[in-house]
């Protein structure tokens, strides 16, 4: 597959990718997220890692074929400290990319 991620939607909460299933293609960008999300939730352990992964990664995928999923703003939603030195430092390099190229199962 050509995409970054492979995921499915929370059960009952179209709003929020869910974490428990997912196909994640080894790229330097998937491989900053998932050490960013581990840095973050050592440093903070009681942040809920759905809503993290939600809050980093919502911004980043083809927000005219999944604007559905932007509805819900995670990051204030689930407390997560966005003005975290490592989270704004791969916001910034994803937002000079090319973001995720996300495909989702419904």
């Amino acid at each position: 597959s050509d995409h970054d991620l492979v995921i499915g939607f929370h059960q009952d909460n179209p709003f929020m990718m869910n974490i428990g299933l997912y196909y994640i293609a080894a790229n330097e960008q998937t491989e900053a997220l998932f050490k960013t999300m581990l840095s973050y939730l050592v440093r903070n352990p009681g942040s809920f890692d759905q809503g993290l992964f939600n809050c980093i990664v919502k911004p980043h995928i083809d927000q005219t074929l999944w604007s559905f999923v932007i509805n819900r703003d995670n990051c204030v939603t689930d407390t997560i400290l966005t003005n975290d030195t490592e989270l704004r430092s791969l916001n910034l390099t994803l937002a000079r990319g090319d973001g995720f190229r996300a495909r989702f199962i419904p």
